[in-house]
């Protein structure tokens, strides 16, 4: 898959909140922005994502901006 086709899949979504103000996934999975098991699963993520994020180059003019 060519980079023209990934950045066509690959859009940014806006997702809705409820009242208190946590993320409504489409499938109606509710993700509590101020829950410690969720903030605890996001840093899980990044630092599985840190190496591959080390050797990327945003600054590379091939690199594209949204």
């Amino acid at each position: 898959m060519g980079i023209k086709e990934t950045l066509e899949l690959n859009q940014p979504h806006i997702f809705a909140t409820d009242v208190k103000g946590d993320i409504k996934f489409e499938d109606s999975v509710v993700f509590a922005v101020k829950s410690n098991l969720e903030k605890q699963k996001l840093m899980e993520m990044a630092f599985k994502l840190a190496p591959i994020v080390a050797q990327m180059d945003l600054s590379d003019p091939n690199c594209v901006e949204y």
